[in-house]
């Protein structure tokens, strides 16, 4: 049977899983993927004014895939919600170190490699007269900057998230120990964005209340029956109205990607789509082995899409392609080679709880 430590944590799989919720962890992260695939272009095709079918269906998959996002946090409230979760303190803590450890392990390859590729993207400019200054910069514009590196902002607001659910829901009083400490811990990682929000500046995060509001509305979604139809069209509307209003608005006016009542339409559809699904018994077993690789895909996929573009973009064969088959090639290689790797290394059980 399923523990609770394992329904909890994406990166873990094992017998008696629910099939539903590892298919919606994989079309969570293809969205995901789709969007930091498409997102150049979607910039290049509204800022030259292009009305052209293919930059429309290319803004669509943009927006339609934003909900990837907070299908993931509401997985993640439906994990912390449930009965099944023991939530004592020893809980806590394996579920924290499952994140933290990969959190900091690709901080510091994407830093590194952010490094080694400076001199070919310029994005930050070397100094050599200013090397502290240009490391921190460089580290600032990897971990938090609007490239796809800052995709680990999630696992910030992952981390904040399980604190905050476990102080409100699991904490005892008898816990006094350990309960100041993850108290402490979760002020640090939600004050910031609580201020700024209210302050009116932009992190560039997704806000950790919508995140709450994510998590809470997932945990009564996936616990609800399915409303598949009602489920296509409400997704459906929810992308098409955000990609008009992008198209009309500006794609950089935005203050944060995932804050919006369409966001939340959009996710209700996903998952009213999938909820309950039942799956052919052939296909349950592959369902839940690729739910299980997600959260290394999740960070390892931005390294490979960048090793794609630079092909996609040199003086290669591929560069010649159009531009949509180059962002199906980039994405479908993205895809197929993130999996593969994160199935090579969850052969190690210590690069599984290094890497994810």
């Amino acid at each position: 049977m399923e523990t609770a430590v394992d329904a909890a944590t994406p990166i873990t799989t094992g017998p008696g899983r629910r099939a539903d919720i590892e298919l919606l962890r994989v079309i969570a992260i293809l969205m995901v993927i789709t969007v930091h695939v498409t997102a150049t272009s979607v910039v290049s095709a509204l800022d030259a004014g292009k009305g052209s079918a293919g930059a429309w269906l290319t803004l669509w998959a943009n927006e339609a895939s934003r909900a990837g996002v907070p299908v993931f946090f509401a997985i993640t409230g439906w994990a912390l919600l449930r009965r099944e979760t023991p939530g004592d303190a020893r809980w806590l803590r394996r579920r924290l170190v499952r994140i933290i450890v990969p959190l900091v392990a690709w901080s510091c390859l994407y830093v590194l490699e952010q490094i080694a590729v400076t001199g070919v993207d310029n994005r930050v400019p070397w100094e050599p007269d200013k090397r502290p200054e240009w490391l921190l910069l460089m580290v600032k514009h990897t971990l938090l900057g609007p490239g796809t590196h800052g995709h680990l902002w999630y696992l910030y607001i992952a981390i904040a998230l399980t604190l905050a659910i476990w102080l409100v829901r699991y904490a005892r009083p008898g816990l006094t120990t350990a309960r100041g400490w993850y108290t402490g811990a979760a002020l640090a990682l939600i004050l910031p964005f609580s201020i700024a929000e209210v302050a009116g500046v932009a992190l560039g995060w997704a806000s950790f209340g919508w995140a709450i509001g994510y998590a809470a509305i997932g945990f009564m979604l996936l616990e609800s029956a399915p409303h598949r139809r009602v489920g296509f069209l409400l997704f459906a509307a929810a992308a098409t109205a955000m990609a008009v209003l992008t198209d009309h608005i500006g794609y950089d006016e935005w203050p944060t990607a995932y804050t919006s009542v369409l966001r939340v339409a959009a996710m209700t559809g996903v998952i009213w789509m999938a909820v309950r699904i039942t799956l052919p018994a052939r296909l349950r077993g592959p369902v839940v082995r690729l739910g299980g690789l997600t959260f290394g895909v999740y960070l390892v996929h931005p390294a490979l899409l960048d090793a794609v573009k630079v092909l996609m973009w040199a003086g290669l064969p591929l560069a010649g392609l159009g531009t949509g088959a180059r962002l199906g090639v980039a994405w479908l290689v993205s895809v197929v080679g993130s999996f593969a790797v994160v199935a090579l290394w969850q052969r190690s059980r210590l690069l599984t709880r290094i890497l994810g």
